[in-house]
């Protein structure tokens, strides 16, 4: 029987991501070999003691953005691992880093370099002619016809969001996967990256409107996230793919996106 792999999640700064802060740089590994022991402390499972994941739970449980991953080597004495994934020992090294999955490291490169490039309220591109849209000559008054429109169809629908149904898809198709810490640290990250970025842009352009832009802007990208990296590979419908890749698609062409009605994307911009 193999000797199980233990693992520690740290933050880009050298810190234990759930909770503790001890500084670990002075412990990791190198190209040297691994890092320095840990200096001894009283094992006691969510109390004191180094805590160590397994590589099953890691996703589940314990992934958080930006994470830095090491493999550990823990003392003689560690518990077996929770429920959780998680045990204890009264010292150990990290031995090396751990390969994370190539998904992840997709939906963390989105998050902290493709959402801030997006041209947000500029209406480069082309726009999509399977789109609804409405053009006026400043944005605040395209949002409120495109508005109007979509709460009439509403009204007259008896559909519903399709966005809404992807979200709710892609979503369990991570927790079945044992993916559910992933989902939520990618899901966020993504909604505060495209909140910090499309902020101000929304402010300037959109007006009285620009609150309800921004959170359309960060829904899309952190819906685009998940379905697209976090859920890369799972049994996730291709619609619920291309849905989300659509809504994204409305931003990165300079364009903003108030909602969907039975999978009709209702877009607004500005006449050139």
């Amino acid at each position: 029987m193999s000797e199980p792999t233990y693992l520690k999640v740290l933050s880009k700064t050298g810190q234990a991501c759930h909770g503790g802060e001890f500084d670990y740089s002075p412990h990791l590994p190198s190209e040297n070999g691994p890092g320095l022991e840990l200096p001894q402390r009283k094992p006691a499972l969510c109390k004191s003691g180094w805590h160590w994941c397994s590589p099953d739970s890691l996703m589940h449980n314990w992934a958080v953005a930006g994470m830095q991953v090491y493999e550990a080597e823990p003392s003689a004495d560690v518990t077996a691992f929770d429920n959780a994934g998680k045990c204890v020992s009264s010292s150990g090294r990290l031995v090396r880093p751990y390969a994370l999955p190539q998904w992840w490291i997709d939906a963390m490169q989105f998050v902290a370099e493709d959402i801030p490039k997006t041209p947000w309220y500029t209406c480069q591109g082309e726009p999509n002619p399977e789109w609804k849209l409405f053009l006026a000559d400043d944005w605040a008054s395209a949002w409120a016809s495109a508005r109007d429109s979509a709460r009439d169809s509403a009204w007259a629908s008896a559909g519903g969001s399709a966005g809404a149904s992807a979200r709710a898809s892609a979503r369990a198709s991570a927790r079945a996967s044992a993916w559910a810490s992933a989902w939520a640290s990618a899901w966020d990250s993504a909604w505060a990256s495209a909140w910090a970025s499309a902020r101000d842009s929304a402010r300037d352009s959109a007006g009285g409107s620009a609150g309800a832009s921004a959170r359309a802007s960060a829904w899309a990208s952190a819906l685009y996230v998940g379905a697209v990296h976090i859920c890369d590979g799972l049994d996730l419908d291709i619609a619920t793919v291309a849905h989300a890749r659509a809504r994204w698609d409305v931003w990165q062409r300079g364009y903003g996106l108030l909602c969907d009605v039975d999978g009709s994307l209702y877009v607004y911009g500005v006449r050139s």
